[in-house]
């Protein structure tokens, strides 16, 4: 084994300590939010501040499931994210094979013309998004949302797609070719299933984005048995108090469907992220 050297191990002390630094930055708030949300409520407001909670209570857990329509808004945003997600990759698909597998005039224009559009922020667009629903009938639907949030996750999933399709070895396409496979049929028999990884980073992507989405939900959706997690949660809020005890709690409850799915697909995302990334 190499013995590191003096200035290596430097470095390394550095880096690590920097990563440290960076990961309780980002641990706080869900430290935050966690022992809020398991606080007694004169306890989330009391002074001296509490680190730990004691005792520990997990009522407001119960409140936000029970005493509030918490399901509905659960339901509604498995349902949009999970569709959102289904209809990106569908769309993304054609669209990334494409890009990577043919040359044709403003091909590079309009890859660089998708990405522009990545970079425009829901802000800025929400009034003309909020118009052309109206005008199509469409307010308070999950289709309104299904479809606003696949046209926000489609350009990056495109790129991402595209840049994993770069990767795979054309050799096999083109001996599908000889045995007279069309391109839909390469495209769905052969490169779908080797793309595992690249569809599960652009998946996540895409679910993440309409699970978590706030301003076009809030904007779209005004029916208490329609709303998200994110506008459900936001009806805590009122002119008088914020229930910050049961905002945690449910934030907490939203946070866990992201985090298992990391978890089980985390071998596929980091893959396909990676893999994705040597070509552009």
């Amino acid at each position: 084994m190499k013995k590191r050297t003096g200035k290596e191990i430097i470095n390394y002390t550095i880096s690590y300590f920097i990563i440290f630094i960076l990961l309780v930055y980002i641990l706080i708030p869900f430290y935050w939010m966690g022992i809020t949300s398991l606080k007694r409520t004169q306890d989330v407001y009391s002074y001296p501040i509490k680190y730990i909670p004691d005792p520990i209570t997990f009522r407001h857990y119960i409140r936000i499931w029970h005493g509030s329509p918490f399901l509905r808004y659960f339901l509604n945003s498995v349902i949009v994210a999970g569709c959102t997600t289904i209809l990106s990759l569908f769309i993304s698909t054609f669209a990334g094979y494409s890009f990577s597998r043919f040359r044709y005039k403003m091909r590079k224009t309009l890859l660089v013309y998708i990405l522009i559009n990545q970079m425009i922020p829901a802000i800025l667009i929400v009034i003309p998004i909020f118009l052309i629903i109206k005008t199509l009938r469409l307010l308070n639907t999950y289709i309104s949302l299904i479809l606003v949030y696949t046209a926000f996750t489609i350009p990056f999933c495109t790129w991402m797609l595209k840049n994993y399709f770069d990767t795979l070895p054309k050799e096999i396409e083109e001996a599908a070719k000889v045995d007279g496979c069309t391109y839909l049929q390469i495209l769905w028999k052969i490169v779908v299933p080797v793309s595992a990884p690249g569809f599960v980073a652009a998946g996540m992507f895409s679910f993440i984005v309409a699970w978590h989405e706030f301003v076009v939900a809030l904007t779209l959706i005004s029916k208490e048995e329609m709303m998200t997690l994110p506008v459900g949660l936001y009806s805590f809020v009122t002119e008088f108090t914020t229930e910050w005890e049961l905002i945690s709690a449910g934030c907490i409850i939203a946070t866990i469907p992201i985090a298992v799915m990391f978890v089980i697909l985390q071998r596929y995302f980091v893959q396909g992220l990676t893999k994705g990334a040597i070509k552009t």
